[in-house]
């Protein structure tokens, strides 16, 4: 399992093979799923 953790200033760096795995470039945009589900899932279509 891939982790990162996210900072005192609520930021988070996406690991190099998620980032090329989902295919993920700059300007991309998030949707953030309910507290229970804690999901993150790009916008766009893969």
């Amino acid at each position: 399992m891939i982790t990162s953790r996210l900072t005192s200033r609520f930021r988070t760096t996406i690991p190099q093979a998620v980032r090329h795995a989902l295919r993920l470039r700059d300007g991309d945009r998030f949707v953030y799923g309910g507290p229970a589900q804690k999901t993150l899932a790009p916008m766009r279509t893969l």
